[in-house]
């Protein structure tokens, strides 16, 4: 045999696979994620290729046609169209051994397959139809298969972005008073006005007129270390980016300056009840100016959950209404809707929620809920993204659910090997980091993400639930650098001495939409926050995209 023949898929690049002869640079496929004695083919009738893998975990019987809310083994199957993905899992079934794909006397919209033994197929060697229900017009490379009871992202994901990346620079730090790059001050000078020498992340949004910023762990925390609340709240008035001047809330009795939010649960009487110290973050906040409310989110639990609250007094206290996410939604983004989307009827504005969860469900996921429920704190009324697919005419159909554990996502993201073992110790989400929002300037949705915490990633949209496009590096430092500063000091590109390899991390690219704008010579400029994690700041990016005709 020759071994010197083969070669190994290294990744995706400007929309092609790459390829190595070194194992070591092979990397996942997006969106398999079980390959447990499993079997692919490539299916002539919806002209997708297919993995059926015999074990992917558990699910609960009803999920597997069993008629039982107890879990049991199951199976999955996937598809893509191409071998090197994006793949995605469209059914679920009782599992068996050694599952293989038959591909004689396939059909369009059902292919056999074999397994043996395990979960409820019988020991012995049994012989079994999986059929399709068609989306995206059926068959050729536009077209998608769902199986059994799951759906996936949007037909169609993975056109070509209508931007071309000009280049991506720092604008500048905009926290603490020392640039860490350059070393001089800093135009905000954060830790002389407010006390804030450090923090990351600044989740934006938009209430009366201001600019918020929702930023994490906040240091110095001295004097008085106060481990239960560590956060900050930011917000500016300045319409044109050139003006930009961070303000912070600020607590004269706290002896730091800026203020730590806090939160109250009125169910039980207490004032103080929730833990918003390390990891306990705010992610994502819609403002809601008819009422004078700010509804916020917040990861708890060291980042293993999520809940919903409301601030009556503009960000200084918060009141919980209740538990959100436990495995889809613990990072949030919020985007409000004029009305309600496909497949749900109340009329008025919606609120849409995208979420990114835990490391088993660290992809892009989707829920919708009146405004009117909002306001009342009906979070019973919150619906989850369940299925993704188009009728004969062509339409969107979408299908909801109340279960956070029914969502789909609406795209994937590669994170390939993720965290190293102590930092996914400590860290119980699964780093999408997600903003999801409308550009106005653009009239698309965009989404902005981290990519295995070294790049950064955009994605564009028509409508929210898809489809989505193939990503865009937004920002890549072994690409970018020399484009504006050094960034050596902010991520570890191997010539700074004191920095050891993967100490810096790239998350947090949240995009402030007030600051987009078209150059003169009909170009776009995009600004965006981008947390480094070493060092411990928050800097104000901007890149220009070339639009596409």
């Amino acid at each position: 045999t020759d071994y010197d023949a083969w070669r190994y898929f290294a990744g995706i690049e400007d929309g092609a696979p790459v390829w190595s002869r070194d194992p070591d640079a092979a990397r996942p496929l997006d969106g398999l994620w079980s390959l447990a004695q499993g079997s692919a083919m490539y299916h002539p009738g919806t002209g997708r290729y297919l993995f059926l893998s015999g074990f992917a975990g558990l699910a609960k019987g009803r999920d597997l046609g069993l008629g039982s809310d107890d879990p049991y083994p199951a199976g999955a199957l996937f598809e893509a169209p191409e071998p090197w993905g994006p793949w995605r899992q469209v059914g679920l079934f009782p599992a068996g051994f050694i599952a293989s794909l038959v591909p004689k006397d396939s059909g369009r919209d059902f292919v056999w397959f074999a397994a043996a033994g395990g979960g409820e197929v019988n020991y012995n060697l049994n012989l079994g139809r999986l059929r399709f229900t068609l989306t995206g017009g059926g068959g050729g490379s536009s077209g998608g298969a769902a199986a059994g009871s799951a759906a996936g992202p949007a037909p169609g994901t993975g056109f070509a972005p209508p931007l071309e990346l000009v280049w991506t620079r720092k604008r500048e730090q905009i926290v603490g008073d020392v640039d860490f790059e350059t070393l001089a001050p800093t135009r905000q000078r954060t830790e002389s006005r407010f006390g804030l020498a450090y923090t990351d992340l600044g989740a934006p949004f938009e209430y009366r007129g201001r600019l918020w910023l929702l930023f994490g762990d906040s240091d110095p925390e001295a004097p008085g270390w106060d481990p239960r609340h560590d956060d900050a709240i930011g917000w500016t008035d300045a319409r044109r980016v050139e003006d930009f001047r961070l303000n912070l809330l600020t607590d004269p009795t706290s002896g730091r300056g800026y203020l730590n939010p806090r939160i109250s649960c009125p169910e039980t009487g207490v004032p103080d009840c929730v833990d918003l110290g390390t990891l306990n973050v705010p992610v994502a906040a819609l403002g809601d100016d008819d009422t004078g409310v700010i509804f916020a989110w917040f990861a708890v639990d060291s980042a293993s959950a999520s809940l919903l609250a409301r601030s009556d007094d503009d960000g200084r206290s918060f009141a919980k209404i209740c538990d959100f996410g436990r495995s889809r939604f613990i990072d949030i983004a919020v985007e409000s809707l004029a009305g309600p989307p496909p497949g749900l009827s109340e009329a008025g504005p919606w609120v849409l929620v995208f979420g990114s969860g835990d490391h088993d469900h660290d992809d892009v996921y989707m829920a919708a809920m009146p405004i009117a429920a909002l306001r009342r704190g009906d979070c019973g009324a919150v619906r989850f993204l369940a299925g993704i697919g188009g009728d004969p005419a062509g339409e969107m159909r979408l299908t909801w659910s109340p279960r956070e554990e029914a969502s789909v996502p609406v795209f994937t993201i590669d994170h390939g090997p993720g965290l190293s073992a102590e930092r996914r110790a400590m860290h119980a989400w699964g780093f999408g980091e997600p903003l999801v929002h409308y550009n106005r300037t653009l009239e698309l949705w965009v989404a902005t993400y981290n990519w295995r915490q070294k790049t950064i990633r955009m994605r564009v949209a028509t409508a929210p639930w898809g489809p989505w496009s193939a990503p865009l590096t937004l920002f890549d430092p072994k690409r970018d650098y020399g484009e504006g500063p050094a960034w050596g000091r902010y991520v570890n590109d191997g010539t700074i001495a004191h920095q050891g390899p993967g100490e810096g991390e790239l998350y947090g690219p949240y995009v402030l939409e007030r600051y987009t704008e078209v150059d003169g010579e009909g170009r776009l400029l995009l600004r965006w926050l981008l947390s480094p994690w070493q060092p411990y700041t928050v800097l104000l990016m901007e890149s220009l995209l070339r639009i596409e005709p």
